[in-house]
């Protein structure tokens, strides 16, 4: 299976033409909280601005998964967004009216907290459309591919937006593009025609709590999901690589002005880090699984993950880095492809945006933590020694990929998805 022969699929070429414009927001949004509280030279409330969008975010992400596949994404997606893009868009503006603080920072908690995953919902429509083998792959590629390009339009697009009309619009154009995007994948999933037409319009019985178990006993079974090996094979190496890049984004400036005398070289590395992850990603798309297995590629892209925060730390000259910014990203994208193939396989078909959603949540949140303490340990310690603290943990989380089954794709979708343990 081909890039173009998945896109001259209707289903395919239609959401994958919309997806990304409510991606735009998750670029748009926490960049111009940044950008506009920098612009007022006001750099810790910028940070904090920043974590409480990111953290809020993730930890929040799951328990709306299964919300929406409870009740139906076509009943309740479009009143979640609609809040907020309305809070989170309206947060700036009112802070530049001259608002209390915690006015606009309790309004972006407020809208992190509400914001549907639309992302993971799409992602499993293409379990949907694309349930196995070399075609899943290559269709998660494609959308990981595309995403990646996404977040590398978001900065120039809020640079853009920065200088012509002011830092605060950059939010509330993240805003309208989280509304508009997310009204078109509705109604792309929502055609009488649509393959994934039930995905979007049913609601999920089977997630409706019992009557009469107490509210402990339900949340415990609501919850089992992440008890199970698996589970935990999938989500702690995200969290991993979000430490990873969060610890990366703090401490490449400081690095690079010691080694290169420019701090803004730092730009460049990460550059290299997507640019690396953009092409590695489209190559493993392609990739026959009877050649290398979904969890074998996840678990290698885990040791790549691994093995380049250890050369970060190591790195003490820009040849070494550079090759380290390579390794990553040839880790980080087929990270997230493989573990988006992996949940269709051995997760319940009814948890998948659960899951999809938790994966982006363990991403966001150990970017999140990595961007709070990192900044501690950086004043007191030496740049490779915060390092190296973050790399121990990187190399630690992506080790519970091993947790993940060892066998082959064949004997892999011999397991029964009904149960999550």
């Amino acid at each position: 299976m081909t890039y173009r022969e998945l896109l001259r699929r209707r289903d395919i070429a239609l959401m994958l033409s919309v997806v990304n414009i409510s991606r735009l927001a998750s670029g748009l949004i926490p960049f111009g909280i940044i950008a506009y509280y920098t612009s007022e030279n006001d750099y810790a409330l910028a940070g904090a601005a920043s974590a409480i969008f990111l953290i809020v975010t993730a930890i929040s992400a799951p328990a709306k998964g299964r919300f929406i596949t409870r009740w139906s994404p076509r009943s309740v997606v479009m009143p979640m967004v609609l809040a907020y893009g309305a809070l989170c868009g309206a947060s700036t503006l009112v802070a530049q009216a001259g608002a209390p603080t915690l006015v606009p920072l309790a309004m972006i908690a407020a809208g992190s907290l509400i914001v549907p995953p639309v992302g993971a919902l799409v992602r499993s429509s293409w379990n949907r459309l694309a349930p196995g083998g070399d075609e899943s792959r290559t269709l998660h590629a494609l959308d990981s591919v595309t995403e990646e390009l996404t977040f590398a339009v978001a900065p120039v697009l809020t640079s853009v937006i920065w200088v012509t009309w002011g830092a605060a619009w950059t939010v509330t154009t993240g805003a309208a593009s989280a509304i508009i995007g997310t009204a078109l994948i509705l109604a792309a999933g929502l055609r009488r025609s649509s393959g994934v037409r039930s995905i979007f319009a049913d609601r999920a019985l089977v997630l409706a709590p019992a009557a009469g178990r107490p509210w402990f006993t339900r949340l415990a079974s609501g919850l089992r999901i992440y008890s199970s090996r698996r589970t935990a094979g999938l989500l702690a190496p995200m969290f991993g690589l979000g430490v990873a890049m969060g610890g990366l984004s703090l401490v490449l400036p400081d690095w690079s002005q010691r080694h290169v005398g420019q701090a803004a070289f730092s730009g460049i590395l990460l550059g290299v880090i997507s640019l690396s992850g953009t092409v590695v990603g489209a190559l493993a798309g392609r990739l026959p699984t009877r050649v290398l297995s979904d969890v074998r590629q996840y678990q290698l892209a885990c040791g790549l993950t691994g093995l380049a925060m250890i050369l970060f730390a190591a790195a003490d000259d820009v040849v070494v880095a550079v090759i380290a910014s390579v390794i990553l990203g040839a880790g980080m994208t087929p990270m997230f492809i493989a573990s988006f193939v992996i949940v269709g396989q051995v997760i319940p078909v009814h948890s998948h945006t659960e899951v999809n959603a938790a994966l982006g949540s363990g991403f966001n949140l150990g970017n999140g933590c990595a961007t709070l303490s990192v900044g501690v340990l950086i004043a007191a310690l030496p740049g490779s020694m915060t390092l190296a603290v973050a790399a121990l943990i990187v190399v630690a989380a992506c080790g519970m990929s091993l947790l993940l089954p060892s066998t082959r794709r064949s004997k892999l979708d011999q397991i029964p998805i009904a149960d999550p343990r």
